[in-house]
């Protein structure tokens, strides 16, 4: 009696690569275009609200004038307008000064071109050696932590120096490198830094190569550091 003998077992299939270099490349590249796109809207917003504070302060400016010319009218003739002109000029005084304060504000949070946050991203994304790979990306203009995982520890001492040397961190002191040996299914089970049980690699064990988990933070500091030392 004929049977059917299925020669495509689930055991037989090729498995998955979870974590890809491509699939995360993509994943930096619309991390970077998105936040330029919020980027470029943010400061379109703010160079319109300047804009229209600069004329608000030009109409005040010119309010400022007349009123300085009318006291100067007024001081002639001695009258009793004189007192309420110069209260007027003090109120139109006190509101120029408010408009100036928050036009200032505003300035405070306008940065130059290729030196925001995606620029930041940027230059991680183009110095990161190829034997290593991110899995957690913080930053502002007072930290950068990058967390992830590497096959080679020696790679991570250019990376580290061309961090610490970066113009985009100017004012800023790497400060920590921690680097720890993981399991590599433990790694490819949780996808996360910090779940390793072992201090040493151990991936003779299981036919992977041996992995290592890295932490990496640069903030700004201020009292002067100790010297502990940049390189892993």
């Amino acid at each position: 009696m004929p049977q059917q003998i299925n020669l495509c077992l689930p055991i037989l299939r090729k498995t998955e690569k979870r974590f890809a270099a491509q699939s995360l490349a993509q994943a930096l590249a619309v991390v970077l275009l998105v936040g330029g796109v919020l980027g470029a809207a943010w400061i379109w917003n703010l160079n319109k609200a300047s804009e229209s504070l600069q004329v608000t302060l030009a109409a005040q400016a010119k309010e400022l004038d007349d009123l300085r010319a009318a006291l100067e009218r007024s001081k002639a003739s001695a009258g009793q307008g004189e007192s309420a002109a110069m209260q007027e000029l003090r109120q139109r005084r006190q509101e120029l000064q408010q408009r100036q304060s928050v036009l200032a504000a505003l300035s405070q949070g306008l940065f130059e071109p290729g030196q925001g946050h995606s620029a930041r991203l940027g230059m991680v994304a183009q110095t990161i050696p190829a034997v290593a790979w991110l899995t957690h990306i913080k930053t502002d203009d007072q930290l950068l932590e990058l967390s992830g995982f590497t096959l080679e520890p020696a790679a991570l001492n250019d990376w580290v120096g061309k961090l610490a040397t970066s113009p985009l961190l100017q004012g800023q002191t790497l400060n920590t490198v921690k680097v720890e040996g993981v399991q590599p299914s433990h790694v490819l089970v949780s996808a996360a830094p910090g779940t390793a049980q072992s201090p040493t690699p151990a991936g003779a064990a299981d036919g992977m190569p041996p992995m290592w988990s890295f932490n990496l933070v640069s903030k700004v500091v201020t009292s002067t550091p100790a010297n502990t030392g940049a390189k892993p």
